[in-house]
């Protein structure tokens, strides 16, 4: 089972100036992740996106497969969510917002290294955007539109290598 415990600790000081925090502001930011154990809270999600229809039609996919999920529509929302709550996921829908929004993944990567599934969404056929997503960080890239049954593979089939790799 591919589940999280999850360990902060208070009043880390932390310098992440981009995207709108300030240098040496406090933050709970280290987070011990495990793939062996089972969050009591179930799955966890967090999606980027600025398409409020986007982002209730990623609810829809996301809790029907047994997530909870929160949601960011900007770089700096969504790192303070990444910085203070676990998540087992980040979705982000490049399609909707600017290409810039994939330095998000880099800041997933420093706070949860590889115990983090990360999955762009793209909306144009852009080999440079997919290359780019991956290259910062990205697990996989999937094309909108997209079918709902492949993007839930696509995010089953990674969590079972991750948890593979961790046993």
């Amino acid at each position: 089972m591919f589940g999280l415990s999850c360990s902060y600790l208070n009043h880390v000081d932390t310098v992440i100036a981009q995207d709108g925090l300030d240098a040496g502001q406090d933050l709970l930011v280290k987070w011990t992740l495990t793939m062996d154990d089972v969050s009591p809270h179930g799955r966890t999600a967090l999606v980027v996106t600025s398409d409020g229809g986007k982002q209730r039609f990623f609810e829809a996919i996301l809790s029907e497969a047994g997530f909870l999920t929160n949601y960011a529509n900007t770089g700096s929302g969504a790192v303070n969510l990444l910085a203070t709550q676990p998540f087992e996921l980040l979705l982000i829908n490049v399609s909707t917002c600017d290409p810039s929004t994939l330095r998000i993944c880099q800041t997933a990567r420093e706070l949860y290294g590889y115990h983090i599934l990360i999955i762009a969404v793209i909306g144009v056929n852009d080999r440079h955007l997919h290359t780019l997503s991956l290259q910062l960080g990205a697990d996989d890239c999937i094309q909108d539109p997209f079918h709902v049954e492949e993007l839930l593979a696509r995010i089953y089939a990674r969590m079972r290598r991750k948890a593979g790799n961790n046993r």
